[in-house]
């Protein structure tokens, strides 16, 4: 799902099980319903909210438990992200490309930096991210870019390993390739398709 979009995410509250506050004040606000209980989470920053009251101004609780949150934070830049993104229609925005990678972005300690608002639970992946040559979009959720490919990947998940992902998604990186090598792209894209049928 698409839950940068506003109308997507106010798709998700047809099912909301309160009357306030109501579910298109809380897609305005960032969130989308999970389907569980009252809680809803926000796509650009990742906390989960719950236990709401009738006069709970959503906007406002989402400023209140995290603040630095990218759209709270600068609204109008998710919505150039969402008209980026709705004509993708990639849910993962492989293939997703800048149009010039910002300078200094070819050193480990240039792309580290873009680190600050990354998703505390996927820290433990910051240095391997920087190692395999991405960067920290600060666009939203965990949207990285190569500098060297400028391919772009999002949802990344506790278990990834940076470098396979990389190698699986843009095999032809010149970054992967000086790096790691084309035997380790082969054995990524093995492991690929080993795992697609398990």
């Amino acid at each position: 799902m698409s839950y940068h979009i506003e109308s997507v995410r106010l798709e998700s509250f047809l099912h909301w099980p309160l009357d306030k506050p109501a579910g298109i004040k809380l897609a305005k606000a960032g969130f989308y319903y999970t389907q569980f209980s009252d809680r809803v989470k926000c796509n650009f920053c990742g906390i989960v909210l719950g236990k709401w009251r009738e006069f709970d101004q959503p906007l406002e609780e989402h400023r209140r438990w995290s603040p630095s949150c990218l759209f709270v934070e600068d609204p109008e830049l998710t919505d150039n992200v969402a008209d980026l993104a709705e004509g993708c229609g990639d849910d993962d925005f492989a293939g997703l490309s800048q149009s010039k990678p910002p300078a200094g972005l070819n050193t480990f300690d240039g792309r580290r930096a873009t680190f600050r608002r990354w998703p505390k639970v996927l820290h433990h992946l910051v240095n391997d991210l920087c190692s395999a040559g991405f960067h920290y979009s600060g666009q939203q959720g965990d949207i990285v870019y190569c500098y060297a490919c400028e391919g772009g990947i999002q949802d990344w998940e506790l278990q990834d390993d940076p470098w396979t992902v990389h190698a699986r998604k843009y095999e032809e990186c010149p970054h992967v390739l000086n790096v790691k090598g084309s035997a380790f792209v082969a054995s990524a894209k093995k492991y690929q398709h080993e795992c697609t049928w398990l």
